[in-house]
């Protein structure tokens, strides 16, 4: 292959040392152009040899192929950056116009677009086509989903790959060939970008300027990239989503948000708070100079400084770019607060980045989860008083709950039923059958306004007790 152009004075620095005596042998990691277009990134190992007085004669190169490598290098820290930039509140379409220079540069012949489906679900409109035409870019942007629509359009549709190697024979772009001819693009690429809940967002679009199919590795580009465009795009619409959400709040209710939540920012190497909002200084008791000599483990009881560290690191590295976990928070005065924190790590161009911590009392909520169990329990303990069984009976799965009081009625143990219907109606007395499904029937059809049933059941030792059910269906 070729020197890549943009590596030709590294190589130049290089044999100029080597030619010198600077160097006797020397390693570079530089691009060649192959011959059907496409870049190798190369490990070359270049020695010199010299002739008895010293002298240069030639030189010896070894040249190992890490195109491999260098792809994954680079796809790893593009999947960083749009991390970061999704962090950062950066635009989408600053985000996706990034993801499809990445594309360019490890394609060099392809032209990366991204199209995002309209909120009317029918429409595509531009995200980013850095390389494309502009002319081109305004011609299909809204361009209607279809089942012949194209590349992109007709991915859309049919939320499937669509690769069309020759736009001058291919059905798909009978309506829209010339205007791609026109524009120089033969080919085109087109990978639906789909959410983790199964919506469709948009399109990942590759083209040409000539008839071409995708290799091997131009699928996994595609795979791999296109899922940096989908949480991009996703985790925006979300955004965007929450945004009007709260923007419709805040006309009735503009302090909400001020008023419910408390704000704690720290920063990543000390750990001491910069910024603590009213409502924090309010939930910790303390001032909000007294919170600028403190850090979150001044708060955390639980806490070791380590420990807090190591649930930080996720953030910091990339792993992850929230934590929602609950912990308690030490008032001033010495009482625990049951807190449920949301946290995450912002960063800012060339900055190392600040943890922000949404803070919110749960304190009623624990309360209740309390109170709710304290009920259950007293519950249970009425029904075991009462002598009383409990079995549910749901109508649409046909699946039965038997209590283990209702089980150890008819002689079994807890686990010896299954929970389904046919348990019940097995052991019902044969002369109570018509009698117990008109009841059944005269309940369910509203006739009567409980249902009330004396009938037999078969204990597991062969006789039959009475039993007196009682009931009434939640709908």
């Amino acid at each position: 292959g070729v020197s890549y152009s943009d590596d030709i004075p590294a190589s130049k620095a290089l044999i100029e040392q080597l030619v010198s005596g600077a160097l006797v042998h020397g390693t570079i990691e530089k691009r060649y152009l192959k011959k059907d277009g496409s870049i190798m990134w190369a490990e070359t190992t270049v020695s010199s040899i010299r002739d008895e007085q010293g002298g240069y004669e030639n030189s010896v190169a070894m040249i190992q192929d890490i195109t491999e490598r260098k792809i994954n290098e680079q796809l790893l820290a593009a999947e960083k950056r749009v991390l970061e930039m999704i962090v950062t509140d950066t635009p989408l379409q600053e985000i996706l116009a990034m993801i499809c220079r990445v594309v360019e540069e490890l394609s060099p012949r392809a032209h990366c677009s991204i199209l995002l489906l309209d909120r009317d679900g029918l429409h595509l409109r531009h995200g980013a086509a850095p390389s494309l035409p502009e002319a081109y870019v305004h011609a299909i942007d809204g361009v209607a989903i279809g089942p012949a629509v194209g590349s992109c359009g007709t991915a859309v549709f049919t939320r499937r790959q669509v690769i069309v190697s020759n736009i001058a024979e291919d059905p798909l772009w009978t309506d829209y060939r010339d205007l791609a001819l026109d524009h120089g693009l033969q080919a085109c690429w087109s990978t639906p970008v789909i959410s983790s809940d199964g919506t469709v967002l948009g399109t990942f679009a590759l083209y040409y300027v000539e008839p071409q199919q995708p290799t091997d590795a131009d699928l996994r580009l595609v795979e791999r990239v296109g899922h940096f465009a989908c949480i991009a795009i996703e985790r925006k619409q979300a955004e965007a989503a929450l945004r009007d959400r709260e923007e419709a709040l805040a006309r009735f209710k503009s302090t909400l948000e001020q008023t419910h939540d408390c704000v704690f920012i720290f920063a990543p190497d000390t750990l001491r708070f910069i910024y603590c909002n009213r409502g924090a200084v309010e939930q910790a008791g303390y001032s909000e100079a007294e919170l600028f000599t403190m850090t979150p483990l001044d708060l955390k009881p639980e806490f070791t400084e380590r420990n807090f560290r190591e649930m930080l690191q996720p953030l910091q590295d990339g792993r992850m770019t929230s934590r929602v976990f609950e912990t308690i928070h030490r008032h001033k005065d010495g009482h625990d607060v049951p807190v449920e924190v949301s946290l995450q790590l912002v960063r800012e161009q060339g900055q190392e980045g600040r943890f922000v911590a949404i803070v919110r009392d749960v304190t009623e909520r624990k309360r209740a989860e309390e109170a709710l169990r304290v009920s259950e329990e007293r519950f249970n303990l009425a029904v075991r008083g009462s002598n009383t069984g409990i079995w549910d009976w749901d109508l649409r799965t046909n699946k039965t709950y038997f209590s283990p009081l209702w089980k150890s009625m008819l002689g079994y143990g807890e686990h010896e039923l299954k929970g389904e219907f046919f348990e019940w109606e097995e052991r019902l007395h044969p002369d109570d059958r018509e009698r117990s499904s008109a009841t059944v029937r005269a309940y369910l059809e509203g006739a009567t306004p409980q249902y009330e049933l004396e009938h037999r059941l078969r204990h597991k030792d062969g006789s039959y007790r009475w039993i007196l059910a009682r009931g009434v269906s939640i709908r």
